[in-house]
This record gives C-alpha cells, structure tokens and sequence, in this order.
C-alpha cells in the first residue's frame, strides 16, 4: 500500500480488494473500486454496489413527486392575469402617461384630476393584492394611494415642488410593484408573477 493508510487509501490497491477507508457494505453488498487509472486528484473513491428493495423505488417515486410539485408551484407562480385587473392597469397607465405630461407643462388643474383619476384605480388596485393577501403588493397600492393624494393636494395648491416630488414617488410605487409582481411574456403581454 506504499505507507498511505485511512481514507487516502493508495491507487494501486488490487480492484479486487475492499477499499480501507471505511467501506463497509449494506447487506451483505460489496465495494468495488475505480480502475486506476480513473482517479480524480489522486485521490481513490470506493463505488458500492448496493441491491435495491423495494423501499428504493418508493422512496425515489416520493422524491420525483416533490420534484414534480416545486416544478408545478412555479408554472402556477406565474399566471395571466384576471381581464378586470389588465383593464385596470392598461388605465393606469394611461392615466400615469397622461398625469406625466401635465405635470412636465405645469397644468395643474389637469394634475389634479388625473391624480383623483389614479386614486380610483390604486384602490382597485388594492382590491385586488388585498383579495391575493400578497402583503408587498397591498404595501405598494397603498403608497400610490397616498402619492396621487399627495399630488392632488399640492396640485390644487400649485406647489411646484410637491407635485414633481409626488409624481416621482408614484413612479417610484409603479416601479416597485411591476419589480415584484409582473412577468412580461414574449407575446408582449404580462403575467403576475
């Protein structure tokens, strides 16, 4: 065995004798070693043959339907979204586009109403997370609710600063959620992450 001993076992160990490094077979199996010129870093494995029971073909059945269902609680992880709620964020964006122009030319009458417009669609937004219990997406309604109420607010005050510091918190809120929730499929269309 030129002097190795344990579990570095030397690679010129005859194929026909048990590894010494602990190999110790199951029922009555017993180990075989690589050839030697398969070593991986010089370091000898033992390989067991081991019979199979029954229990084997259970216990890999068990492990294939685990597999099976974290693959499946992915597929369904990602699903296209209720119409109702596609409407609703095909007019939110809408009215996020326009809220967008009248801030940049300074209407704020036009603000504020397209502000008023997006608190209606943020509650419906919340609805809908709330109806899910996804608590992030309840979170990130709930902030654009208070940033269209904010905008509003400093709109119908014309305060310059509070309607660009709105505006950017409820993009900042859009940014958020569509992070967290949306999936947008190669079709162009989005799923609900």
């Amino acid at each position: 065995m030129r002097g190795r001993s344990g579990w570095l076992a030397g690679r010129d160990e005859s194929p026909t004798r048990p590894a010494r490094h602990g190999a110790i077979g199951h029922r009555g199996t017993e180990a075989r070693r690589k050839p030697n010129n398969s070593s991986c870093l010089g370091v000898s494995v033992a390989h067991f043959s081991v019979s199979r029971s029954p229990w084997d073909d259970v216990r890999h059945g068990l492990l294939a339907l685990g597999a099976a269902a974290m693959f499946g609680l992915t597929i369904v992880a990602s699903e296209k979204a209720p119409e109702s709620y596609v409407k609703n964020m095909k007019d939110t964006n809408a009215e996020a586009a326009e809220l967008r122009k009248s801030v940049e030319v300074k209407n704020y009458d036009a603000s504020a109403q397209h502000a008023a417009t997006l608190k209606t669609l943020f509650a419906n937004t919340l609805s809908f997370w709330e109806n899910r219990k996804t608590d992030d997406a309840v979170g990130f309604a709930k902030a654009g609710i208070q940033a269209a109420t904010d905008l509003e607010t400093a709109a119908k005050a014309k305060n310059e600063e509070g309607v660009t510091a709105s505006a950017k918190a409820l993009n900042a809120t859009c940014k958020s959620c569509h992070d967290a929730h949306r999936e947008r499929l190669p079709d162009g269309s989005s799923a609900i992450k």
